[in-house]
């Protein structure tokens, strides 16, 4: 993204690159939270789309559905987790599969 883009904005499609340690199996949840700093820290979330690149493995796109109000004030207070391990074929209430 650009330095000039205003991220959480409503509307908008915010894309973030963040490097991490390989992964030992299939990516199957995610955890997404804020700090609830700036003039207006509550953001509605869509959904988070995850592209796991691995040199030896190549790519991997999942996508979590979110469609939730992110604010401390309010459910599910700042913080939204999401799963599916298709491994196991066993999906709870509160887990949700990709789609």
């Amino acid at each position: 993204m650009s330095k000039y883009h205003y991220y959480f904005r409503s509307g908008n499609l915010d894309t973030f690159a963040v490097k991490g340690n390989c992964l030992r199996g299939p990516l199957c949840s995610m955890t997404l939270s804020h700090d609830n700093t700036g003039v207006s820290p509550g953001w509605y979330v869509d959904y988070v789309e995850v592209t796991s690149i691995a040199p030896s493995r190549g790519c991997r796109k999942i996508n979590f559905p979110v469609n939730a109000w992110l604010a401390v004030d309010e459910p599910p207070f700042g913080t939204a987790s999401r799963g599916v391990c298709l491994c196991d074929e066993i999906i709870r209430d509160d887990v949700y599969a990709p789609s």
